[in-house]
């Protein structure tokens, strides 16, 4: 069986045609460009298709995974914590615009809620215990003891 794609004679790959309506920069450039460059430029706006339009499935097990790794956790205990905080940060209150983050000690794999970004940040500040008490030395609040 011979393969399309080479010639009966010598056995080496044929060149495809260049597609015109691309600029004649990128023709020149794909005239001595490997089969599968050619390919890709021949098929670029159906792979670019493809790929919108697997992006949102293919985002959210990447973000699971992450989270298993990450937390110890998977997207059904995130969602019951969701459905159990009414979608609402776990400080503020507040219906995020984006998803909620999980916050969990950095220490140990101990996840203790969602929180929106904001708070989230706010939080790892907090946690801080010597920047907390450089910012109090700062506002002049060094005297309360927190601890």
């Amino acid at each position: 069986m011979t393969n399309p794609m080479r010639d009966v004679e010598t056995g080496r790959f044929l060149r495809l045609p260049v597609d015109p309506s691309l600029p004649l920069e990128k023709q020149l450039e794909l005239e001595t460009a490997s089969v599968s460059k050619r390919g890709y430029w021949r098929n670029r706006t159906r792979i670019l298709e493809k790929k919108r339009n697997e992006y949102p499935e293919r985002k959210t097990k990447i973000l699971a995974y992450a989270r298993k790794l990450k937390y110890g956790v998977d997207e059904e205990f995130v969602q019951q914590l969701n459905s159990i905080q009414k979608g609402k940060c776990g400080i503020c209150g507040k219906i995020p615009k984006r998803k909620l983050g999980v916050d969990h000690v950095h220490e140990a794999k101990v996840v203790r809620g969602l929180l929106c970004k904001y708070c989230n940040t706010r939080l790892t500040w907090i946690e801080n215990k010597a920047w907390l008490v450089k910012v109090l030395k700062y506002l002049g609040m060094e005297e309360i003891d927190l601890w």
